[in-house]
């Protein structure tokens, strides 16, 4: 991860567009340059951040898995396309800890939006749509195809905050004896809403209507390990299935709390909100996220020479203009398209994915 301060970081917004995701969003959500995003507010304590609305922008990819406690299943999170946008903290560097020990650090502060698949009510928000085998009642076989969507204000997404942050710590007063690199963990507190788009009860395809859903009331909470390695090259050392890295993705492990659903009435007038409920909804069900690298870059516009968001319907990485080369090749488990995860040989609340 880069450590530059953020003047040279703004001097060289090229550098500065390849640091990954996610800073807070106020309560009072203004659109910004890109239609469907909303203004990013800059920290008057970072020289420059005013203008991350049009610069800091790139793309990512992501995969996941969920389990359901109550139908002790897992479902895999289909790949995803992330436009993400990303300041630089402040840096420090030098100062003494208790232990003598000299350190940089250096972290970004991003904000990361879905990018809706094609055909989706808005541009950004709506992940892709997960599909989902089940049983209600203990009898009915329930096949829901559900889409998590991020919460809406003023009429914008709101995005996922996170502040990766990395101490390269000099061991010993001076830098002597070696060095110590710490990705310090990352974490995702925010709420969603989960929606049903399709329902079949038994093999029978049934319409819910378009409100079928939880509404922006369900809990997401998910964090990386801290990672940490004495490796002189913190990239070849780095395994993304353990820690995050801001530049280079990682994983995020955590609970996702599904309420009850309401609003799932279709052209018959049957309120199936209790039978979705009864397969689905519960709390601490597990979830697993994986970032990739973050180095897709869709187009660059012309007027800032910067790249843009990924596209509304660039759900896929060749339409986000994701490469599939290595960006460490020395390294190949840093990969821009995270490979899907495997399924735990454990049911969903019997251990973590």
């Amino acid at each position: 991860m880069s450590h530059q301060s953020p003047s040279k970081v703004l001097l060289a917004v090229s550098v500065a567009l390849f640091a990954l995701l996610i800073p807070g969003t106020s309560a009072a959500q203004e659109p910004g340059p890109y239609p469907g995003l909303p203004e990013i507010p800059g920290d008057p304590n970072i020289p420059g951040s005013e203008v991350r609305s049009v610069y800091g922008w790139l793309g990512t990819t992501q995969v996941g898995l969920a389990g359901s406690v109550r139908a002790k299943q897992w479902a895999r999170l289909p790949l995803g396309v992330l436009a993400a946008n990303a300041s630089f903290l402040e840096s420090r560097y030098g100062e003494t800890q208790g232990d003598g020990d000299l350190f940089i650090e250096g972290g970004v502060d991003v904000e990361a939006f879905f990018v809706s698949p094609d055909g989706s009510a808005e541009p950004y928000g709506f992940s892709p749509e997960i599909g989902v085998r089940t049983v209600a009642f203990g009898s009915i076989p329930v096949e829901v195809r559900l889409q998590v969507r991020q919460r809406r204000e003023g009429g914008l997404p709101v995005g996922f905050h996170l502040q990766p942050i990395d101490r390269i710590y000099f061991i010993g007063a001076n830098g002597i004896g070696g060095l110590r690199t710490v990705a310090e963990s990352v974490r995702v507190q925010d709420l969603v809403e989960v929606t049903v788009t399709g329902l079949a009860l038994d093999g029978v395809d049934v319409p819910v209507g378009s409100t079928c859903s939880t509404g922006p009331t369900a809990a997401l909470d998910a964090a990386s390990e801290t990672w940490e390695t004495t490796a002189p090259d913190q990239v070849l050392a780095f395994d993304p299935a353990v820690g995050f890295v801001a530049l280079n993705g990682g994983t995020l492990n955590g609970t996702l709390d599904v309420p009850p659903f309401s609003g799932c009435a279709g052209p018959s007038g049957d309120d199936l909100s209790d039978i979705l409920t009864s397969a689905i909804s519960g709390p601490g069900n597990p979830v697993t996220l994986r970032v990739g690298h973050v180095s897709c870059i869709a187009a660059v516009d012309p007027e800032f020479g910067a790249p843009v968001p990924p596209p509304p319907g660039a759900d896929t990485p060749a339409e986000a203009a994701c490469s599939d080369a290595l960006p460490y090749p020395l390294n190949p488990l840093i990969t821009t398209v995270p490979t899907p995860l495997p399924f735990p040989t454990q049911p969903p609340g019997s251990q973590g994915p």
